[in-house]
């Protein structure tokens, strides 16, 4: 019998040790099993042992309609920048004389009486969150993304909540740091905060549409949104309520076509009526809680923040998954950007 390379390649002792292992494989080549042969050899295995649960994703979180952050003007800082604005002094007018052909000319030094605000540039940092890369008990489900969206999701609420401190820090009266008014002008607004709770008694009216927009009128800006409690929104039914010939017809209140813009979109959109949105983070039934807000055309702050800053570290070592995420941000609401906001108390 002739013998191939590896043959003579194997040492005396062990070629019975060779010879053994060829005829396993040779008899492993001649067994041809049939697919029901298959199958049933795999069932006649320990079938749990191999079996992974299927389970449908949960998330029982219910997201707020948060509003906050859509008061404030993003403002992106270069690596080399601080936050900072400026704050603008009361100033008098420029004299004007009225001059015969041989009068003379008065000097006067003009000056803009500007400072500047400068406040720190917070820092957020999310916990170093640690997760299981697989779950065993559920299948060998990876929860990365979940984690992931759950961080992503703190963090914005985190800067909502920054947003409110900013925003009720924004609230109160308009004097010589909001604005220079020009003497003509008449019957301008003093503050920002309007107490409506005596006519609307935590509802709902025409009348408190009809303050918000005086307020506006009087400022000289118009109304870019209204955001009022979720909790209220069912106060509209009561604008268009169907007469059966004993109650007050609806549009002897409200006008047909702000009825008919109710019923078609359930909302009070419209060249008299402001644009209204309606957010579930505003509280609607607590007596003496009740508030809404108003933005006219400007945002009434800035939001500072520095992108270069901004880390995402995720890392997996073994068995565990590591995310962590630092951002930056400040919440500032200027005297002179105070005239853009409202603050209504509805009851």
């Amino acid at each position: 019998m002739s013998m191939n390379i590896v043959e003579r390649s194997i040492l005396s002792s062990n070629a019975d040790v060779y010879k053994t292992a060829v005829a396993k494989l040779g008899a492993a080549k001649a067994s041809k099993l049939t697919d029901k042969e298959k199958f049933d050899q795999y069932n006649a295995l320990d079938y749990t042992a191999r079996a992974a649960l299927r389970t449908e994703a949960v998330d029982l979180r219910v997201k707020a309609k948060m509003i906050g952050l859509d008061f404030f003007e993003l403002r992106t800082l270069e690596p080399d920048e601080v936050p900072i604005y400026e704050v603008e002094a009361s100033r008098p007018r420029i004299p004007i004389t009225v001059v015969s052909q041989f009068g003379g000319s008065a000097t006067t030094i003009w000056s803009d009486n500007l400072s500047r605000a400068q406040f720190e540039l917070g820092m957020l940092e999310s916990d170093r969150v640690r997760v299981q890369r697989f779950d065993l008990y559920q299948g060998f489900t990876n929860k990365n993304n979940k984690l992931n969206q759950d961080i992503a999701d703190s963090l914005v609420n985190k800067l909502d909540d920054m947003a409110w401190t900013a925003i009720e820090a924004g609230i109160g009266a308009l004097d010589a740091n909001t604005w220079i008014l020009d003497p003509k002008i008449k019957n301008a607004p003093t503050t920002n905060s309007l107490d409506l709770s005596a006519e609307c008694k935590g509802k709902l009216v025409k009348g408190l549409f009809k303050a918000i927009t005086e307020h506006a009128d009087r400022v000289g800006k118009p109304i870019r949104a209204v955001y009022l409690p979720a909790a209220r929104k069912h106060d509209l039914f009561d604008w268009v309520s169907v007469s059966d010939g004993v109650n007050t017809m609806a549009t002897d209140t409200v006008p047909t076509s702000v009825t008919e813009q109710i019923w078609n979109s359930g909302t009070t959109g419209g060249a008299l009526m402001p644009p209204t949105v309606f957010t579930n983070v505003l509280e609607g039934e607590t007596p003496g809680s009740i508030y809404g807000y108003a933005i006219l055309d400007e945002a009434p702050g800035y939001f500072f923040q520095k992108p270069a800053f901004h880390i995402t570290d995720e890392k997996d070592e073994g068995i565990w998954h590591y995310a962590q995420t630092v951002i930056t941000g400040s919440f500032v609401i200027p005297a002179y950007r105070k005239q853009n906001i409202v603050k209504f108390k509805i009851g």
